[in-house]
């Protein structure tokens, strides 16, 4: 998995566009798996900046969009206009809104196959993606400093098992994984003076993994034996 963060200015250094995207890639295959972007405009009126030729009569406006899995999602929007950013100034609680947050049903899978012995092995797998990304946006015209942030959460797990009947015996195998993972992206801007000052932050925690294999035999007289394999 790899990531990257781009942005754009304006000719007078403020910011007008960036982009945070997560690719995925397995057996030569890429997947584009989720892109944040946040984008503003007319943001030079505020600063009492010199706004780029043909945008002079541009309204301010500050947003965010997300694509995932290449599907477009509803866009957020920050405040649109001097008023409403004023009136939100003093009303955010400083919190990032929420762009997207659930469950995703990666895999259901369920089949029996037929062995060479003549037996049927029964084999069920699922996966499942819990999901949580943010972002959010806060100008201090007192300050004079523009914060932008991205935050991702995300865990993953697979469960799967495979288990053998016969008349006297039952045999199986379970199987499991699980990560969770946490990225932010932190953009901080200070105009107080030309040129602005540009601090970019990434911050992200351990990414724990854990993966377990159980192995069990069971006789029809109720004999059984187990054993158990994880690490971490």
């Amino acid at each position: 998995s790899t990531y990257s963060l781009d942005i754009l200015y304006s000719g007078s250094g403020v910011l007008r566009r960036s982009n945070m995207n997560i690719y995925g890639a397995s057996n030569g295959a890429m997947l584009h798996g989720l892109q944040v972007a946040i984008e503003a405009q007319g943001l030079e009126s505020l600063i009492a900046a010199t706004p780029d030729e043909g945008e002079e009569d541009l309204e301010s406006f500050a947003g965010m969009s997300a694509l995932l899995f290449d599907v477009q999602l509803r866009p957020v929007t920050f405040f649109k206009g001097y008023s409403d950013l004023m009136s939100k100034m003093f009303s955010m609680s400083g919190e990032p809104m929420n762009v997207v947050k659930g469950l995703i049903l990666l895999t259901d899978h369920s089949e029996v196959i037929q062995l060479q012995s003549g037996l049927k092995a029964s084999a069920e797998f699922q996966g499942g993606l819990a999901i949580d990304i943010s972002g959010g946006m806060e100008v201090s015209l007192w300050y004079r400093e523009s914060k932008t942030s991205v935050n991702n959460r995300g865990a993953l797990v697979v469960t799967g098992n495979v288990t053998v009947d016969m008349d006297f015996m039952r045999a199986g195998v379970e199987v499991s994984f699980e990560t969770e993972a946490s990225l932010d992206f932190i953009t901080t801007v200070q105009f107080s003076e030309y040129p602005f000052l540009v601090c970019m932050q990434m911050d992200k925690t351990t990414f724990p993994f854990s993966e377990s294999v159980s192995k069990y035999e069971s006789l029809s007289s109720g004999k059984s034996i187990a054993s158990h394999k994880s690490k971490k």
